[in-house]
């Protein structure tokens, strides 16, 4: 893995790039999709100002956080996890700012998937962690990137799921119940602060 600067700078900054360039442009209709990962529910809950500041810090100021200085992240995991954990938090963000422009953003969060850095990890010192994971999971097995392809084609089409974080390997189950409540409450997080007057909330398990 590259080091923790440069991953929060690919998978942090440059994924909240993305939101923000895209965002100006985006037509009715359209939609955005980033593939997260599991890794980013991981972790213990940030204290609520650092998850406003993680949602909300306009991309160029984004590094320049305490919260992700080389103290605060000591290592490339630690800044791989909250990476993951920040995209998760600008999708929350834009699903409104987005919705104004009568477009959809959502966010993927696969579990292991079976790809060449996959392979390459179960043979690393942190093989046996990837493997007691994929045991204890309901499939018994990495997920082939072709079910995360589906999933992505699925939320990019016209089903319009909005803001709907779904992780893709099977490790946890996420079922609405008639009254439109998640039954995982794994995947329930508390609301971020309104910004400008308006209310985000982590996750909506609702078609429209």
């Amino acid at each position: 893995m590259a080091s923790a600067a440069r991953v929060l700078e690919v998978d942090l900054y440059g994924s909240a790039v993305v939101f923000e360039e895209f965002e100006r442009v985006i037509a009715r209709g359209g939609a955005g999709l980033i593939i997260s990962s599991m890794a980013g529910h991981m972790m213990p809950s940030l204290p609520p100002e650092h998850n406003q500041a993680l949602a909300f810090t306009p991309a160029d100021d984004l590094l320049k956080l305490d919260c992700l200085s080389p103290e605060a992240i000591p290592d490339s995991m630690v800044a791989y996890i909250m990476a993951k954990r920040a995209n998760a938090l600008r999708v929350q963000a834009c699903a409104v700012s987005w919705g104004d422009r009568g477009a959809r953003v959502n966010a993927i969060s696969p579990g292991i998937i079976a790809t060449p850095l996959a392979q390459h990890e179960m043979a690393s010192d942190i093989g046996d962690m990837y493997r007691a994971m994929i045991a204890a999971s309901p499939a018994k097995r990495m997920a082939p990137p072709e079910e995360v392809a589906a999933a992505a084609a699925y939320l990019l089409g016209t089903g319009r799921l909005h803001h709907r974080l779904r992780p893709a390997d099977r490790r946890r189950r996420h079922r609405g119940n008639a009254g439109g409540k998640a039954a995982n409450a794994g995947l329930i997080g508390s609301p971020l602060a309104p910004a400008k007057g308006k209310t985000y909330m982590q996750f909506g398990c609702e078609r429209n």
